[in-house]
């Protein structure tokens, strides 16, 4: 199978203050026309488990949040969804939320046999939740909502949904609902590319304890992205296994295959990640690509990274073990697993959580690439829980 799959989610950009301190995002949610309240609006953190329903006169209110900056959806049968990046500094959020009826939109709706129906869906499906074990395990409650019309050439195919897709991923314990702007894949490369929000309801509380679920969520979050980026900026790096080499431009160890994987605009070159060179140096300090930047409440860093960056993980990640299972997985270590990180444009910027600020800035390589719904965890995941 190519691993020439690209897809897009838009992610959360969360950052947070030290002291531990928190605040609330309140409002009320009206038709922008009419002004008239929407009862029952949907309301969340975009890929988060933080979410809640608007009331009977359309108020709302998400409490616990850090100071930081957010991405708030809002989404009502029959508007357009709205996305408003807020963020908080040392006080509550107050605001007036309007949504847009929907226009109606003609399709040029695609009349194709039940065959090559469930070809497209199987695509889709592949693409969404990854390649995984546990994405098999995966289920699209809704999916006879997505649809399929003509792209702009003949291997093109378009996918679409009015409704956000309601997926069960028994593995990890949630129940994840993805609002689909719209997907394009070609059915000849299997290049594909998504456009949504994520929102994660969590079916695991203090009062059910699911001891799988939590050795499940471990497995994914050790060697993740997500883990990486929280290890740089607590300067851990090394406690946490990991490892990262510097690549000389004229000696490259990520041998690039082409494409574009796009994550909440996190531009991702599918690549496959080689072996460390001679050539490479190794970066003993997180300091040597870290620099503190700004004012802000909260320390924010910028990543320097001169070419590339060559990331080892001492172990075989869950995700490396799952699709070395069932497909060829070139460049990678018999122990260990090999990622990479590459400037798109400068400067990237990283929270001291971890959270990538600048994710249109970055391109991701080797293993981190195939990360899909499947075997990702929500931005407020903590370890543990």
């Amino acid at each position: 199978m190519k691993l020439k799959n690209i897809f897009l989610f838009f992610f959360l950009f969360l950052a947070a203050v030290s002291n531990g301190q928190t605040f609330s995002i309140k409002g009320r949610i009206t038709d922008a026309s009419t002004g008239a309240p929407l009862s029952k609006a949907t309301v969340y953190i975009n890929n988060t488990t933080k979410g809640t329903i608007a009331d009977e006169n359309g108020f709302f209110s998400l409490s616990g949040l850090p100071s930081g900056a957010y991405e708030l959806i809002i989404s009502f049968v029959g508007y357009n969804a709205l996305l408003t990046p807020i963020k908080i500094s040392g006080k509550n959020y107050e605001g007036i939320f309007k949504l847009q009826l929907k226009e109606t939109v003609l399709r040029d709706l695609l009349i194709v046999s039940a065959e090559t129906k469930k070809r497209y869906l199987e695509l889709f499906k592949k693409n969404l939740l990854g390649f995984t074990y546990d994405a098999e395990k995966c289920v699209i409650k809704n999916s006879n909502v997505v649809q399929f019309e003509k792209g702009k050439s003949n291997d093109e195919i378009v996918a679409y949904a009015d409704e956000e897709l309601e997926i069960d991923n028994p593995v990890l314990g949630y129940t994840v609902y993805f609002e689909i702007k719209e997907m394009h894949f070609n059915t000849v490369t299997t290049d594909c590319v998504f456009f949504g929000y994520t929102r994660y309801v969590d079916r695991m509380d203090q009062k059910n304890i699911n001891k799988k679920w939590v050795r499940n969520r471990k497995l994914v979050y050790m060697g993740s992205l997500q883990h990486f980026f929280r290890s740089l900026a607590n300067k851990q790096l090394a406690k946490n296994g990991f490892s990262i080499y510097e690549v000389d431009a004229g000696v490259s160890s990520l041998q690039q295959q082409g494409g574009t994987m796009k994550n909440d605009g996190m531009s991702t070159q599918l690549s496959t990640a080689g072996s460390i060179g001679t050539a490479d140096v190794k970066i003993s300090k997180e300091e040597n690509i870290l620099q503190a930047v700004g004012n802000e409440e909260y320390k924010v860093y910028e990543l320097l990274i001169k070419n590339q960056l060559l990331i080892k993980y001492r172990s075989n990640s869950d995700l490396k073990a799952q699709l070395s299972r069932v497909m060829y997985v070139p460049g990678q270590p018999e122990l260990g697993t090999i990622s990479g990180l590459r400037i798109k444009k400068s400067p990237v910027y990283i929270d001291y959580r971890g959270v990538l600020l600048t994710p249109m800035n970055l391109f991701v390589d080797g293993i981190w690439t195939n990360e899909r719904l499947a075997n990702m965890l929500p931005e407020d995941y903590e370890p543990g829980n």
